[in-house]
């Protein structure tokens, strides 16, 4: 078995990995891709094009494998699916991560109807609708690619999962990085990950503002992303004192970086529900955490946290005082550690019974040995 993944970091530059290994009997072959920063459209178009042309090349002119399971990042991969059927004769897999080109229609990187969205999407759909079977996110995902014509019978739900043994609860006497980050008395509300284009931070901005001066909460971000620099200038431009930017923890860290905060927020742009499904819930799950969910409550993630019980959800396009609803929740759990323990409870709860690699990789196994007609050849 093999997998087939770029070298290129998923911040900045190259990982400091071998182009070539074997980890637990799967065979990992990293391609180098252009060092260009990942924050330009042309960078990222760049490093796209070169790894989608050398995955090509291997799969079309190299040696046949028989199954073929494609993620859809960078886009049209799916659409080289397609071509590897029609020219292998080969069976192959989606596993929809997100979905092109509507996530650059969201962005508004593309037109809607524009002759470059029509030609992606036509491209796409073909690899879509050609596939033996297509793993999906979530409900949302699943009535778009179905719109995409793809046979229901050929669509399986697996969820985003997380590890369960990695990142576990971690009480705060335990947890080195409060002391080494200066925390106190304080309950520290976190977002952690990437800030991209995808997310919203409007509201929860001027939240942050609304509770400058309650002395009970302390908001630090973690990681990077292009919408970084917009952030940090809004907090700057207002003197804002109760908040702080930190660079991403190293991996190893993770299940520290998850539990010192005591309330994490994830967002979500209205345009991206079904089009992206942020990953980094169920790591906070995972971590006993509470979540605040700010963005479509039609969406995946909204969806999960109402079933769950895990958090709560703000829809700024249904809630006029969604600034104000934002800070007076908060404020609320920050002042109620029975609450803020029991919602992260049940997170967890879920987490390790539906969320979890185990389930979910059996539920992958199932999948491929029903299409695949047994279990893939080494």
């Amino acid at each position: 078995m093999e997998v087939w993944c770029s070298r290129s970091s998923y911040v900045e530059g190259q990982l400091d990995a071998s182009e070539r290994e074997v980890r637990n009997g799967v065979h990992v072959r990293r391609f180098r891709t252009p060092v260009f920063s990942r924050r330009t459209k042309v960078g990222r178009l760049t490093t796209y094009f070169v790894f989608y042309v050398q995955v090509a090349c291997r799969l079309l002119l190299g040696r046949s494998r028989p199954y073929v399971v494609f993620l859809t990042t960078p886009p049209l991969l799916p659409f080289l699916g397609y071509l590897y059927r029609e020219f292998r004769r080969q069976k192959y897999a989606i596993w929809s991560m997100d979905l092109h080109p509507e996530a650059e229609i969201a962005s508004g990187m593309l037109e809607a109807g524009s002759t470059p969205s029509l030609v992606i999407h036509r491209l796409s759909d073909a690899g879509y609708v050609n596939a033996t079977f297509v793993v999906e996110l979530g409900r949302c995902m699943r009535e778009r690619i179905l719109a995409r014509g793809v046979d229901a019978a050929r669509l399986h739900r697996i969820s985003i999962w997380i590890d369960t043994d990695e990142v576990q609860p971690v009480p705060h006497a335990d947890n080195p990085l409060r002391p080494q980050l200066g925390i106190g008395e304080e309950k520290v509300i976190t977002y952690a990950g990437n800030a991209g284009i995808a997310h919203r931070f409007e509201e929860l901005c001027g939240a942050i503002e609304a509770l400058s001066e309650d002395q009970a909460v302390r908001f630090i971000f973690v990681g990077d992303g292009p919408r970084r620099k917009q952030i940090e200038d809004y907090v700057r431009a207002r003197r804002l004192r109760n908040f702080e930017y930190l660079d991403y923890f190293p991996r190893s860290q993770l299940r520290y970086s998850l539990g010192f905060p005591d309330i994490h927020i994830v967002t979500l742009r209205t345009a991206f529900s079904g089009v992206a499904v942020p990953a980094k819930l169920y790591g906070i799950m995972a971590a006993g955490r509470p979540v605040l969910f700010i963005g479509p409550t039609d969406c995946e993630t909204a969806d999960v946290i109402r079933e769950v019980g895990c958090g709560a959800v703000v829809d700024p396009d249904h809630d006029p005082d969604c600034i104000e609803s934002i800070a007076a929740l908060l404020r609320r759990w920050a002042l109620n550690a029975d609450l803020r323990s029991e919602v992260g409870r049940r997170g967890r709860v879920a987490v390790v019974e539906r969320y979890s690699r185990q389930t979910c990789c059996a539920e992958f196994e199932h999948v491929i040995t029903r299409w695949w007609n047994g279990p893939l050849p080494s």
